[in-house]
């Protein structure tokens, strides 16, 4: 089977996958758009009497033609780096035109592939509004939510829910490079009352606005199509965790299997179908009252860093069998597949890795933001 991962090459999912697939007698090959313009070149022929002809010149792509994938994995794209001699007034432009290139390149690729996800829905299924007012129809629970950056309407939103807070949630990940090289993260916070005060910040700035929901325990649920595996998160055993989990070390959370109710699973399923994916990493808060709350789905979540807390959910076995076979295989795994932590131990592993990233530009920035989403 032919497969082609849109990717980083400092992308751990997609290098792990890659290389448990290859062991399996399959041919993977790694489609880096960071190394745009400088290491790779790709071209779009079209005319009246042939189908689209896409080529690309690339250190991991086998073959110059890019239209017969079996699978292509729609993993995370990133943006081409342009060259550091190039003018700074040129970037902005150079920039812009590689986006609507690559974008219509990517509506020509592998017509016949199955993709995940599917390409139709990369555009709206990371929309975490639209999520939220479709979860709704698809039986799901929400938290009341005010998206706004009007300083007054935030305010008024917040007296509403003032007896039991309010917290505050960016609609993507944010980050900030610090001047001693580290990452300053944004994850979701309890507000005070002086955080509202500052009406600057609050126009400047839009966010997700929601009242605190009491919970129970949180659960990561990973849609393999229909096959979920759910993971129950303690995440109020942990002063740092109780607010998001992600903001603390996990193996101080505690994470555990979980059987999933029918109804919330059917509810995941219609909303990946409304969405238009197959893949998604479902978020929910279990309040003491055993009530499901809906918070959001990553569309191309990260899975592995579930199977280093919780080695039983076989996470790189069930997305490997996923992938190659389609929904029906996830459930039943795929034989021989190395567990994540093992796999991260091996030294071939690790050598096949550091040589797949020497061949690439890899934008350090960019590797430190595979974030725990």
């Amino acid at each position: 089977m032919q497969l082609l991962f849109t990717a980083q090459a400092g992308d751990m999912h997609a290098s792990a996958v890659a290389y448990v697939l290859r062991l399996a007698g399959h041919d993977v090959s790694f489609w880096c758009t960071d190394d745009i313009p400088q290491k790779q070149t790709g071209s779009v022929y079209l005319g009246n009497d042939i189908a689209p002809v896409i080529s690309c010149q690339s250190p991991d792509i086998t073959t110059g033609s890019m239209e017969n994938f079996d699978v292509v994995w729609h993993r995370r794209p990133s943006r081409p780096v342009m060259p550091s001699h190039m003018h700074p007034a040129d970037v902005p432009v150079a920039e812009q035109e590689f986006g609507y290139f690559l974008a219509g390149l990517r509506n020509c690729l592998a017509p016949y592939a199955r993709w995940v996800n599917p390409l139709r829905s990369y555009d709206i299924s990371s929309d975490k509004l639209l999520q939220l007012k479709l979860a709704v129809g698809c039986g799901l629970n929400i938290p009341e939510t005010l998206a706004s950056h009007d300083p007054e309407a935030i305010r008024a939103f917040a007296r509403r829910h003032e007896s039991g807070g309010l917290i505050f949630k960016t609609f993507a990940p944010a980050n900030w490079r610090l001047s001693d090289g580290g990452i300053a993260a944004v994850y979701t916070t309890l507000l005070s009352d002086d955080d509202l005060d500052d009406d600057y910040a609050l126009r400047h700035a839009p966010g997700i606005y929601q009242p605190y929901v009491p919970k129970a325990y949180e659960l990561r649920v990973t849609m393999f199509g229909r096959h979920d595996v759910s993971i129950k998160i303690n995440s109020q055993n942990s002063t740092v965790g109780k607010i998001d989990w992600r903001g603390e070390a996990n193996e101080a959370l505690g994470f555990t299997l979980y059987e999933l109710p029918a109804v919330v699973r059917d509810g995941c399923i219609l909303l990946m179908e409304k969405l238009g994916i197959v893949f998604g990493c479902f978020d929910f808060i279990v309040t003491p009252d055993r009530e499901y709350i809906f918070l959001e789905v990553n569309p191309m979540g990260n899975f592995l860093p579930i199977e280093d807390n919780c080695p039983e959910s076989r996470m790189l076995e069930t997305f490997c069998a996923f992938l190659i076979g389609g929904e029906g295989s996830a459930q039943y795994g795929m034989a021989g597949v190395p567990s994540f932590p093992s796999l991260k131990q091996n030294q071939d592993f690790q050598a096949w890795v550091e040589a797949l990233k020497s061949r690439h530009i890899v934008a350090p920035y960019r590797v430190t933001m595979e974030a725990a989403e």
